[in-house]
């Protein structure tokens, strides 16, 4: 009789041990315990940096992101680089400011609200610059027909080559960055560095510092003009296998080398920027 009244009253403790913990409340989960991988929130602001037309970037060099707040405070992890740049911020209102290479920057301001994403293009429009290549400074235009190219350059040195022309002058529609224009044709192998700003329209005059050499002689004479080169060697730049010709090269010290019908002969030739000199064989 005690067995059976002992085990009564066990089955009616574990029952109602049961049913208070049904009516107790539930236990409060913490954000920090509910995401156990540390998951980072969503991006809720979207930066593209598009061209004059509103196409994405995608040539030269890369944009780098910078964000503060209204008041100058910079945002912890808020920097970036790309030609497109996803973030989380709170809410409150910030400075978006884009840097296409060293010397384009474009700024704009951003209003961050609770629950709404934020989507911005950045626009750098695109610049023209025509090439008119000269003999000096206040000289004449240099006349011929010679081959363009503008090169970027990248941190690493690597040269691409953004646009190519051919004529005696040269136009290019650029996006905002630093290049290089190289001018070959004739005897000339020129090179030098501009910058293209955002809604750029204008010309640029290359001084060249070259001169005209006019050269002539009997029949079946052939011209072969040479320099010193940056390792030191003697290398060819103009040749020639008529009986007159003329080579606009850039000034400088060169060997001239004169091959007729009777004989060989070798000059030293020295031409200055702007000159025209003669020489008859």
């Amino acid at each position: 009789m005690k067995s059976v009244f002992t085990t009564f009253i066990l089955a009616a403790s574990l029952v109602w041990g049961a049913a208070a913990q049904s009516d107790a409340a539930p236990e409060t989960v913490s954000a920090e315990s509910s995401n156990a991988w540390n998951v980072p929130a969503p991006p809720n602001v979207f930066l593209r940096a598009v061209d004059g037309e509103g196409e994405l970037l995608e040539v030269g060099r890369a944009v780098s992101w910078d964000i503060i707040t209204l008041n100058g405070e910079a945002v912890p992890d808020a920097n970036g680089e790309g030609f497109e740049h996803e973030l989380r911020l709170s809410p409150g209102s910030y400075i978006v400011t884009a840097f296409h290479g060293d010397h384009v920057s474009i700024s704009a301001t951003i209003s961050v609200t609770e629950g709404r994403d934020i989507h911005r293009d950045i626009a750098f429009s695109d610049g023209t610059v025509r090439f008119t290549p000269i003999l000096v400074s206040g000289g004449e235009v240099a006349s011929g027909i010679f081959n363009w190219e503008v090169l970027s350059v990248s941190a690493s040195g690597v040269e691409t080559v953004r646009g190519r022309d051919n004529g005696q002058r040269a136009r290019f529609t650029l996006l905002p960055g630093e290049y290089r224009i190289r001018l070959t044709g004739q005897a000339i192998n020129f090179t030098a560095p501009f910058v293209v700003q955002a809604d750029d329209v204008r010309e640029d005059l290359l001084v060249l510092d070259a001169a005209w050499l006019h050269l002539s002689g009997p029949e079946g004479t052939e011209y072969s003009l040479s320099r010193t080169n940056s390792e030191g060697e003697m290398e060819v730049v103009a040749s020639a296998e008529r009986a007159a010709t003329r080579f606009l090269v850039l000034a400088g010290e060169y060997e001239l080398e004169v091959r007729r019908p009777d004989g060989t002969e070798t000059r030293q030739v020295t031409l200055a920027p702007g000159q025209e000199r003669e020489l008859s064989f």
